[in-house]
C-alpha cells in the first residue's frame, strides 16, 4: 500500500497540506471521530460482503488491516496518560530488548506534556503511533526504532514521545493526523509561534532511510529556529540569573545593615541599661549612708 501520510522524507506527498494539519489539530475530537468513524464503518461493511467471496489467502491478507480499522471505530476508555505512557514504554521495551541498538527515549508522560516539554526546550518532537496488531509494525520497532542511525538523528534537536493507539491519547492524536495505517511517525514543531505544526510525517510502509531523512529534512528546515531560540533563552537565562545574584546580594547586604543596625543598638540599649542600674544602686547607696 502507498504510505498514506507521505512519501516525502518532510511531509510532503500525498499527506495533507500543514495548513489543513494545523486547522485540524484545533476541532473537537468529537467532531473528527465522527466523521472519520462513519466512514470506516462503510468500508469495514463493504469489505465483510465482499470478502465471502475472495480467495481464503486474500482473506488473510485483508485481515489485519480490517481488524485494525475496527480498532479505530472504538475509543479507548479514558485513562492516566502518564500511566499509559510508561506501560507503552515498559511493554515495547519487553518486547524489543535492546540489540544492535536502542529505543528511543521516549518521554513517560502525555502527548500535551510532551509538546509543552519540546517547546520548552526549543525542540522538535518526534511520535511514533504504535499498533500491536499491524503486520508491520514489529519489523519497524527492530529495524527503525532500534537502528542506531535513528537513535543518532534523534539526540540533538529531538524529543521522542510514543504511544499505543489502544490508549487514549495516542488515539485521539491518530485521529487529529488523520492516521490510516500503521506504524505511523510524526515530527511536531512549536518553534515560531504557540501552534503546534506537523512539519513530517511518514506512515506504513517506512524504510529506515525514509525516517532518517524525515527527521534530517525537518532539522534542515527548522534548526536554525531551534539554535537561534535556545541562544535567545540562554541570553535571558543568564539575563535572570545576574538579577537575581545582584538581588541576592543587594538583599545580604541590606541584611547584614540590618543586622549591624540591630546589634547596635542592642549595644546602646544594654549600656543605657547599666548606666541607669548603676545610678540606682549609687542613689540606694546614699540613701543608705544617711
Amino acid at each position: 500500500p502507498a504510505n498514506a501520510a507521505g512519501a516525502g522524507a518532510r511531509g510532503g506527498g500525498g499527506g495533507p497540506p500543514h495548513g489543513a494539519v494545523e486547522r485540524l489539530l484545533t476541532l473537537p475530537f468529537v467532531l473528527i471521530d465522527t466523521v472519520l468513524t462513519l466512514g470506516i464503518r462503510i468500508i469495514g461493511g463493504i469489505f465483510g460482503r465482499v470478502g465471502r467471496f475472495l480467495p481464503p489467502g486474500l482473506r488473510r491478507g485483508l485481515r489485519g488491516p480490517a481488524s485494525a480499522a475496527a480498532n479505530m471505530t472504538r475509543p479507548p476508555r479514558s485513562e492516566d496518560p502518564t500511566a499509559a505512557s510508561r506501560e507503552f514504554i515498559a511493554a515495547l521495551e519487553a518486547e524489543f530488548p535492546d540489540g544492535a541498538g536502542a529505543l528511543p527515549p521516549f518521554l513517560a508522560c502525555s502527548v500535551k506534556d510532551a509538546v509543552r516539554a519540546s517547546q520548552q526546550q526549543f525542540k522538535l518532537l518526534f511520535v511514533y503511533l504504535h499498533s500491536a496488531e499491524h503486520p508491520a509494525t514489529s519489523s519497524f520497532c527492530r529495524d527503525v526504532l532500534r537502528a542506531p542511525a535513528f537513535g543518532a538523528a534523534l539526540e540533538e534537536h529531538y524529543l521522542a514521545w510514543g504511544g499505543d493507539v489502544k490508549s487514549t491519547d495516542a488515539f485521539q492524536l491518530s485521529r487529529s493526523l488523520r492516521v490510516s495505517t500503521y506504524p505511523t511517525i510524526a515530527v511536531l514543531s512549536t518553534v515560531g509561534g504557540s501552534r503546534t505544526r506537523v512539519v513530517a510525517m511518514l506512515a506504513n510502509p517506512i524504510t529506515l532511510e525514509q525516517a532518517v531523512s524525515a527527521l534530517a529534512g525537518a532539522v534542515n528546515d527548522h534548526g536554525a529556529q531551534l539554535v537561534a531560540a535556545r541562544a535567545d533563552e540562554a541570553e535571558r537565562a543568564t539575563e535572570r540569573r545576574l538579577r537575581d545574584e545582584l538581588r541576592a546580594e543587594q538583599n545580604a547586604e541590606y541584611e547584614r545593615a540590618l543586622a549591624e543596625d540591630r546589634a547596635r543598638e542592642e549595644k546602646l540599649r544594654l549600656e543605657a541599661e547599666a548606666a541607669e542600674r548603676a545610678e540606682r544602686e549609687r542613689l540606694e547607696a546614699e540613701e543608705a549612708a544617711r
